[in-house]
């Protein structure tokens, strides 16, 4: 299998910013800017219920990545006790997923479904269940982060996207997942503004724009192993309540336990680049992701869709572009490493 070099230029048909044009005024030629613009990103948003795909949907996403059944929720009623998380991959959860494909096809926008990043053979068949819901409801396909899914998705003959987790750091491996049958791959969040240009000059990429991101994912249930009483039958008691990892600094990381009793530990601060819209699609990207995960409420996942939605569409529009700002959204963002690179 032959790939291209780091940094390989995409086939023909793809335009680039600042192309330069000549123009033959009274016998002199003068170089003129060319008004090509970039195609315009995908603007994609993973969700975690059907309440923030529709949130999601309203703010004005082209495709969402819906991760249902994935992560452990609060009860919020004491008649939720009885309604234990058993049967996730059940009827209810089937429910879920088919409602979710007819809204977003309503919308006319696209819909995958999200898989765990670490599977283990015992857990194969859950993840199964979620490939054969795509192709029974009718979903675009499925959004991968290891390589053992990856190869099912294939074998099934499932479209999949590459996900983060797989350190797409190049232009190699890039190559590598497309020519294996990854219709787009998510860049690593660590990659700086200039390599991830490189990396889109390869082909299609998608790149993390809004979110925590999340910094490890541990087989011990922290909430549980120190809370739970129980015994050998634990109570489950991340289901009760919020909890984060404070350090010496005051900094707070979000805790997180799906249905596998895995802790996933979030970023204390949110990755923000929307005032740097304009020159994430000049890089070529053709994807743009918001992740909300640890978002608090599901009209913040509206609020910050909206918020990208306008920043993406007023780069194509003729005349004074507007300039949003993080600080429309809250405070205490971090751009990540896109301009600083990893130290």
């Amino acid at each position: 299998m032959q790939l291209p070099a780091t940094g390989e230029k995409k086939e023909k048909g793809i335009k680039e910013t600042g192309a330069i044009g000549e123009l033959e005024i009274t016998g002199k030629t003068e170089k003129v800017k060319a008004q090509s613009l970039p195609e315009k990103p995908l603007l994609s948003v993973s969700v975690y219920s059907s309440e923030g795909l529709e949130k999601a949907l309203e703010g004005g996403a082209d495709c969402v990545y819906l991760g249902e059944g994935l992560f452990r929720k609060p009860k919020v009623e004491e008649k939720e006790k009885d309604s234990s998380e058993k049967g996730v991959f059940s009827r209810k959860l089937g429910f879920i997923l088919e409602n979710s494909i007819l809204k977003t096809r309503v919308a006319g926008k696209k819909i995958y479904f999200n898989t765990p990043k670490i599977v283990k053979d015992s857990e194969m068949k859950q993840v199964e269940e979620t490939l054969s819901s795509v192709q029974k409801f009718g979903a675009d396909g499925v959004l991968v982060s290891n390589l053992g899914t990856f190869n099912l998705a294939k074998e099934k003959g499932i479209p999949c996207i590459a996900d983060s987790p797989l350190n797409i750091y190049n232009g190699y491996t890039l190559s590598l997942l497309l020519q294996n049958g990854a219709k787009v791959v998510v860049a690593s969040p660590e990659l700086t503004l200039e390599e991830l240009k490189e990396v889109a000059s390869c082909g299609p990429v998608e790149c993390i724009v809004h979110g925590r991101l999340e910094l490890m994912e541990s087989e011990h249930c922290l909430a549980g192993g120190l809370l739970d009483k129980n015994g050998e039958q634990c109570s489950a008691p991340c289901s009760s309540g919020n909890f984060k990892l404070v350090d010496e600094k005051s900094y707070e990381f979000p805790l997180l336990m799906d249905y596998q009793c895995r802790t996933h530990l979030l970023n204390s601060r949110s990755l923000c680049m929307l005032e740097n819209i304009p020159t994430l699609i000049e890089s070529g990207v053709s994807s743009l992701r918001i992740e909300t995960l640890g978002m608090d409420s599901v009209e913040e996942i509206r609020k910050v869709v909206e918020k990208y939605r306008k920043a993406v569409d007023s780069f194509y529009e003729p005349g004074e572009k507007a300039t949003e700002k993080c600080e429309s959204l809250g405070k205490g963002f971090t751009t990540g490493h896109y301009f600083r690179g990893v130290q």
